[in-house]
């Protein structure tokens, strides 16, 4: 998803703007409508044996998280000014450096969120594996639904509560994970007070002893030069 958002941000035009669309496709269609659609598709196909496996459930589960991680990360990227890729280009780098050196690195605790995000509607989503899953394995929200349809409501509630907690323990490891990814970047320079300091949009220069120091304006970005 990174991969292609980062594309269409390079190549403005018809072509960019089918890629961020197709994105967004699979959040109008229901899971179950989706679940009916990907075994059809694979019993016409000579991959019919994938009925009823794993892989074809991984498939259907990142397909209907594919919007939820597009816009997770593309305000993100938005917020990356071209001039540090441009700066890397002109340093003598790769386009492949400056997607991972660059705009991997900046987009690093945004795409951990997504994947909070996404493990999240992952473990609750039920059409898709309902109908995906392999014969006599039960994900998440399955296994509640069967405790839900038999009556046992207590099973249910307990599995949902230690569900949470799985959360909250993922959650809290997740932000201590972005902050040490902050830390290691944070470099820039803080001017004092009377410094002369100057705007570009993205990023403050800030002149101390005729020495330019470039810091980031946001908390989470502070690239130094």
């Amino acid at each position: 998803v990174t991969v292609l958002l980062w594309a269409a941000r390079l190549r403005r035009g018809a072509l960019a703007t089918a890629l961020e669309s197709s994105q967004m496709a699979t959040m109008v269609v229901p899971g179950l409508l989706l679940g009916i659609g990907l075994i059809t598709v694979v019993l016409a196909s000579p991959l019919a044996q994938l009925v009823g496996s794993y892989i074809l459930l991984v498939f259907g589960l990142v397909i209907s998280v594919v919007p939820l991680a597009s816009r997770a990360i593309s305000g993100a990227l938005a917020q990356i000014p071209h001039e540090l890729e441009e700066a890397n280009r002109v340093s003598g780098g790769s386009r492949a450096r400056s997607m991972f050196a660059v705009v991997f690195r900046l987009l690093a605790p945004s795409m951990l969120n997504g994947w909070l995000l996404c493990f999240v509607v992952v473990s609750g989503a039920l059409a898709i594996p309902l109908l995906l899953s392999p014969r006599g394995q039960s994900l998440l929200a399955v296994s509640v639904y069967e405790f839900y349809v038999s009556a046992d409501i207590v099973s249910a509630a307990t599995v949902f509560v230690l569900f949470i907690l799985e959360v909250l323990v993922i959650a809290a490891a997740v932000e201590v994970l972005k902050r040490l990814l902050v830390l290691r970047r944070s470099r820039g320079v803080i001017p004092a007070p009377g410094d002369n300091t100057e705007w570009t949009g993205a990023v403050t220069i800030s002149r101390r002893d005729d020495r330019a120091h470039v810091r980031g304006v946001g908390k989470n970005s502070t690239p130094r030069t």
